[in-house]
């Protein structure tokens, strides 16, 4: 007699296991919980969708009181992985009721399967379950479901890739690296499914044109696999990431968008532009931030923020920057005799040390070696 369960089933429950008890914890989790819910939800979808499988190889959709089991909750999951990408990409997001619309096509299903499951209970046989569910158009529903199932993946895939691109973009100028950690993993995200996607659909073809059976591991069950690998990953990795800092990534990334927003930032850094490219500020070997920030009409923190965001430097550094752009230019006109150590003086730097300091920083080189390259 086999084994009631194969290797094949063993390796689906496991991938099962793994994500129950992930959406567990994420549904225990105090922090973030609206983004944590939606991913613990799709995840327990994701287990059902994949337990199916295992329901069929084992016999169970043989026994009648449990043959029309309502299994098929597909439509459910692209809205909440599409909500899951809300969450995670729009400012202040909160769950509102008006978003159990985009799960009103999957709920409609459910209703009908628990109608087919009712019905069909009582039956004394197989033979007259069919019937029953046949009665129902139980059948013929299924296919139209199966088709909708990929359109709806397709749509919310669409709107998701959207929101992502977006955050991207809005995110770029932050130069931020919680941004680019919430957008690797949403990238992720919709690759893995996406992919489940086209194997689903490449699966429907195969059964649309193909008359002969697969024999041992069929094109169903390697989808099954994959969907069983991909609950696995999301489960470990998406608990990770929203235990550790997916919620502080997005706050952060929230303030500092907030922050940019304010039009007195933008003045700050017209004004710190001016003082730059115009007034040549960095030629005075002892201005300090908070010299700079009294000339351009501002607190040190709001100019040390625009410094780090805008231009991806600390103070001393966007300093030491113009003052190695001077004295390169200076350099280009070099003559036989003159004092590299007055060129730079006169460009800024109080010391010969911090001005060879900066100059092997900013051009991997000393400045005679600068001097001999250029002729």
């Amino acid at each position: 007699m086999s084994p009631l369960f194969s290797l094949f089933d063993l390796v689906i429950l496991a991938c099962i296991a793994q994500g129950l008890i992930t959406s567990l914890l994420l549904f225990k989790s105090k922090q973030a919980k609206t983004s944590k819910r939606l991913l613990g939800t799709s995840l327990i979808l994701l287990c059902i969708v994949s337990f199916r499988m295992v329901f069929h190889n084992v016999g169970w959709s043989q026994i009648p009181q449990i043959r029309y089991l309502p299994l098929a909750w597909e439509l459910f999951i692209p809205p909440l992985f599409y909500l899951y990408v809300c969450s995670l990409t729009q400012k202040n997001f909160k769950w509102r009721n008006i978003y159990l619309l985009h799960l009103l096509p999957g709920a409609l299903y459910l209703v009908n399967d628990i109608n087919v499951y009712l019905q069909t209970f009582m039956e004394p046989s197989i033979e007259q379950q069919w019937q029953t569910a046949a009665a129902l158009y139980y059948h013929q529903t299924n296919e139209i479901e199966d088709y909708l199932i990929i359109i709806s993946n397709f749509i919310y895939g669409f709107f998701s890739i959207n929101l992502i691109i977006n955050f991207r973009e809005q995110t770029k100028s932050l130069k931020l690296k919680q941004a680019d950690n919430v957008y690797q993993w949403l990238k992720k995200l919709i690759a893995l499914m996406g992919i489940a996607v086209i194997l689903v659909f490449i699966n429907e073809l195969i059964d649309l044109y193909s008359q002969q059976r697969s024999q041992g591991l069929n094109h169903w069950q390697l989808l099954n696999l994959y969907v069983a690998a991909t609950i696995y990953y999301i489960g470990f990795k998406g608990y990770r990431l929203e235990a550790a800092s997916l919620h502080a990534d997005k706050q952060k990334i929230q303030q500092v968008a907030s922050k940019l927003d304010d039009e007195n930032i933008k003045n700050v850094e017209e004004n710190l532009i001016q003082q730059l490219e115009q007034e040549t500020i960095y030629l005075d070997p002892e201005i300090t931030l908070n010299q700079l920030a009294k000339l351009i009409d501002t607190s040190s923190g709001n100019l040390s923020f625009v410094i780090n965001q805008k231009f991806s430097q600390n103070f001393r550094d966007l300093m030491n920057s113009y003052r190695i752009k001077h004295v390169k230019s200076k350099l280009d006109d070099y003559k036989e005799g003159q004092s590299i150590l007055n060129i730079a003086l006169d460009s800024g730097f109080n010391s010969q040390a911090s001005f060879y300091r900066a100059f092997k920083k900013f051009e991997n080189m000393t400045p005679k070696a600068y001097i001999t390259s250029k002729s």
